[in-house]
């Protein structure tokens, strides 16, 4: 009778243990995730639908920030977008390298905005697009700097590092010029992968592992199998993940391997082709995401 209730007791304590550390896990769970179903922003990231190209414009107060303007043929309504949101000055430009996907509109853009500072890699390309950003850059005055991996800039509230390309490197395929952004707002931490590929990440994984976890991952090359490598992004580990891509694109990106692997993270994937512009606001602790479709 007695090793009954002895048991009895035992099994009491078990269950009691097994609710107090289900309770820990779901606080925990909870706690670690930033998103909410809505709020006030005073950080806000546009994902700028621009097809099968790149541009976000980032609202940081009254510092205004764009990375990459998307193609030539979206020039138009990216100009529009911004006009729209209320949109003069840009304090910075970041382009991610000189691919036309990228600088398509950057001319426009500098045409358009009176663009205080442009950052890019240093990698030269021998199209008209390039020259025609480059032009512009000299005819507005825009203070021009080229940036690599440890470069530093403190925009309004908000911290940039560069962690790509290392200094010096020389490629001959131009993504893997690429700037990859981390920006840290408050608590939030965001992460825009231009079209760094796997061999950057491999080199990021080694120099700057501490700094790759972030909430929001901008994913690299439109979500080609070439980026989003495995180790990557077990150390990104993403709560939102947007991908600018156009509908129906002759790359078939975004790519069923890299769409698996994302998935392993989370499960909110934004795609500009499927949810038009997406914006994502902060206060600096939780996210709250909405799309235009």
């Amino acid at each position: 009778m007695r090793r009954a209730k002895s048991s009895k007791i035992m099994t009491y304590v078990i269950a009691a243990i097994l609710i107090l550390t289900s309770i820990f896990i779901y606080s925990f769970q909870k706690e670690k995730s930033r998103l909410a179903p809505s709020g006030d922003s005073s950080f806000t990231v546009y994902m700028i639908d621009v097809g099968q190209g790149d541009c976000a414009f980032i609202d940081n107060g009254d510092k205004d920030i764009l990375i990459d303007a998307g193609t030539n043929e979206s020039s138009d309504d990216m100009v529009s977008t911004l006009y729209e949101l209320g949109v003069e000055d840009i304090e910075y430009v970041f382009f991610t390298h000189p691919h036309e996907d990228h600088i398509g509109g950057g001319d426009e853009i500098l045409r358009n905005f009176d663009v205080k500072n442009v950052v890019m890699p240093d990698a030269e390309s021998d199209t008209a697009c390039y020259r025609d950003v480059m032009h512009e850059i000299e005819n507005t005055g825009a203070r021009l700097e080229y940036a690599c991996a440890g470069d530093k800039f403190k925009i309004g509230d908000a911290d940039f590092d560069i962690l790509s390309p290392e200094e010096g490197a020389f490629y001959s395929n131009e993504n893997l010029y690429s700037l990859m952004i981390r920006i840290q707002y408050g608590d939030v931490k965001y992460l825009f992968a231009g079209d760094a590929e796997k061999h950057n990440e491999n080199i990021v994984l080694e120099d700057y592992y501490d700094m790759l976890d972030c909430d929001v991952l901008s994913v690299g090359h439109h979500g080609s199998y070439t980026s989003s490598g495995k180790d990557f992004l077990e150390a990104v580990s993403p709560e939102i993940a947007l991908i600018s891509v156009g509908e129906g694109n002759m790359y078939g990106h975004p790519h069923t391997e890299t769409l698996a692997e994302l998935k392993n993270y989370t499960e909110n994937i934004y795609r500009t082709d499927r949810h038009g512009t997406v914006i994502i606001g902060s206060d600096g602790k939780r996210l709250w995401v909405e799309d235009k479709n």
